[in-house]
């Protein structure tokens, strides 16, 4: 057995996402198939308030390493940040991805925003800004992962800066 910390309600139907800011104060950021992000303080950890403005449903969420912010992703092709500590919105910025965003990451400087979609590319933007920083698209590269399986499904940073994805086809 454990310890119960709190409970993740608030959202009316399925939750697809959730990230943990790693800094005090604490919380917890979720993003659901109702096309909220929904906020917690704690712990113990208690559900505060929703965030709307998404188009469609949220796909991911992720905090900034200095927990600072909050970039969330959805179908509808834009980055929305949010304020870290208080959930709100603080802006976004549109992507040129024609999919999804299934996911979204930020660098270990948190100058660097990547996001991969379901049109097979996988993008970096810069943080400050929105401004398209680079753009790749892994299955042409390696001559694999065609038709569906090709979508970009995940990304990551690693320490040194490298950029790890993966494709719906693995």
């Amino acid at each position: 057995g454990g310890n119960t910390i709190g409970n993740l309600n608030g959202h009316s139907k399925a939750v697809n996402t959730v990230d943990f800011k790693k800094t005090r104060p604490f919380r917890i950021v979720t993003g659901g198939t109702e096309a909220l992000a929904g906020f917690f303080e704690g712990p113990p950890f208690k559900f505060s308030h929703t965030v709307g403005g998404f188009t469609n449903s949220v796909n991911c969420v992720r905090y900034s390493p200095d927990g600072a912010f909050i970039a969330a992703v959805s179908g509808s092709k834009d980055v929305v940040i949010l304020d870290g500590g208080n959930g709100q919105k603080v802006r976004s910025f549109p992507t040129d991805h024609s999919g999804s965003i299934w996911s979204v990451a930020w660098s270990a400087d948190g100058s660097k925003i990547a996001t991969a979609s379901g049109d097979k590319s996988v993008k970096v933007w810069n943080a400050a800004d929105g401004a398209k920083a680079a753009e790749y698209v892994p299955s042409k590269e390696a001559g694999t992962a065609a038709g569906a399986n090709g979508q970009q499904c995940g990304a990551t940073f690693l320490p040194d800066g490298s950029l790890v994805t993966v494709t719906l086809g693995g």
